[in-house]
């Protein structure tokens, strides 16, 4: 029988919890600032094994020593396959945050494979409007959304494995906050703000 993109969201979102729970990294970020998801998990929209998080860091650490303490806990996984730190405060680009991001990759055989972990810690009035804007999307949910969103994310997924860069942060918005229901309109407004889509038919 075919899962439904409902169910293969709770899926992966069960997924990513036991994840979590076996990286144990909440114990780790309470020591160093406060924790927030973000993105598809936090708002259980998830078509691949991605989970976004951000950290507001306590005044005593810089970010930078933050991010490393973090990193260590990645890197001395045994399934992984990659880990970075990038500085957006000098490599800006318009429409992310400021701030910087640890980004991995560690695979979890038994829990759906390879999965990306970007944790960012933001600059301050940043990170606020991102929860503000987060809590919005939350206050807007419905199921007929969700099944919207989830619908044209697996079809933006069949060119790479993965909805482009920014795709899903522009989609979230266009169809609740902007209310769009036509997918040629939606297609239309992430175009309009730069997300590269190929072969998606409205």
């Amino acid at each position: 029988m075919t899962q439904s993109y409902l169910e293969i969201a709770n899926q992966i979102h069960s997924q990513a919890d036991a994840v979590l729970q076996r990286l144990k990294l909440s114990s780790l970020i309470e020591m160093l600032g406060e924790l927030y998801f973000t993105g598809s998990y936090a708002l259980n929209l998830m078509t691949w094994n991605d989970i976004d998080m951000q950290i507001m860091v306590k005044k005593e650490l810089t970010p930078q020593k933050a991010l490393m303490q973090i990193m260590d806990l990645f890197v001395n996984q045994k399934g992984l396959v990659k880990a970075q730190i990038i500085n957006f405060n000098y490599d800006y680009k318009p429409h992310w945050p400021r701030g910087m991001c640890l980004s991995t990759q560690i695979n979890f055989p038994d829990l759906g494979g390879i999965w990306k972990f970007d944790i960012w810690s933001l600059q301050e009035d940043d990170l606020r409007k991102n929860q503000l804007l987060l809590g919005q999307l939350q206050d807007r949910m419905s199921e007929g959304a969700k099944k919207l969103i989830l619908e044209i994310k697996h079809e933006l997924m069949q060119q790479s494995g993965r909805v482009p860069k920014m795709g899903s942060h522009w989609l979230y918005q266009g169809v609740l906050l902007h209310g769009l229901v036509e997918k040629k309109a939606i297609l239309n407004f992430l175009k309009e703000r730069g997300v590269e889509i190929q072969g998606a038919e409205g």
